[in-house]
């Protein structure tokens, strides 16, 4: 069987590639290794996502959405297309000029997780979630300078033991250069503003590599291990304004074992 998947996101907007307007889509379709998958979307008329149809077999899986009168997302609804399976509600606090500090998030009565949000003027300095499952609580702290996150520190608690790790991004005229913690770094290489290749490398020993062949409409990304034998490739291909149209997922073998392709659809 042919595998491929067709994946549609549900809002993605395209600039600096010939495209000016909002390009939304409206269904997924997977086959992965001959099992299938769909995935719908459904819009309003100011084309917010108000509907994602889960389709898997047998499994049928709804969920809708609604937003406030700023657009932000407070509420979800999940249903087997007959019963009520789950519900998700956010509860949004905005500061005086209007911008939004911190974000409830809780499910079916619940609090899951909790967002907060520090700002400067218009620019975002710090991001904190904490999220909660079982006896499992993470907290995800991003730090931002001049709109680029520059550290990120993972607190994660289970019973009562607690591990934490920070990583730390460099960046040359606003390109990712290498991000580092205290056991990997992952180094950037970049050419007339292409990224050419991104090394992973753990306690000081090179592990793996990828690297990036460009032609007018595909880019193709190998991975390699230390040794130099290959792990995986990836080759997209685009459209004439640019678009990611498609993508195919190989493991070593001539024949790609999973596909993806990107449908557009404009209001």
């Amino acid at each position: 069987m042919k595998r491929m998947i067709w994946l549609i996101l549900s809002l993605l907007l395209l600039t600096g590639c010939g495209v000016e307007k909002a390009l939304y889509l409206a269904e997924e379709f997977w086959i992965v290794q001959g099992q299938e998958q769909r995935v719908c979307y459904q819009y309003d008329e100011d084309w917010k996502l108000t509907a994602r149809i889960y389709q898997d077999g047998g499994i049928y899986e709804r969920t809708e959405y609604a937003y406030d009168e700023n657009g932000e997302l407070i509420h979800e609804r999940v249903t087997d297309g007959v019963n009520l399976l789950h519900e998700v509600r956010y509860t949004i606090t905005r500061d005086e000029a209007g911008r939004v500090i911190r974000r409830d998030k809780t499910r079916d009565g619940q609090l899951i997780e909790t967002e907060e949000f520090v700002w400067e003027g218009d620019a975002l300095l710090l991001r904190k979630d904490v999220s909660h499952a079982f006896d499992r609580t993470e907290t995800l702290t991003e730090e931002f300078e001049d709109g680029l996150l520059i550290r990120c520190t993972r607190e994660t608690k289970i019973g009562n033991r607690t591990a934490v790790s920070v990583t730390d991004y460099r960046y040359e005229n606003g390109l990712l250069i290498e991000e580092s913690s205290d056991l990997y770094r992952t180094v950037y290489t970049y050419e007339n503003g292409k990224l050419l290749r991104e090394e992973y490398i753990m306690n000081g020993s090179p592990q793996s590599r990828w690297e990036y062949r460009y032609t007018d409409n595909t880019c193709e990304r190998t991975q390699y291990d230390n040794a130099g034998i290959l792990i995986a490739r990836e080759i997209s291909t685009y459209d004439h304004a640019g678009n990611l149209i498609r993508v195919e997922y190989y493991d070593g073998a001539e024949e790609p074992w999973q596909y993806v392709s990107y449908q557009y659809i404009t209001p």
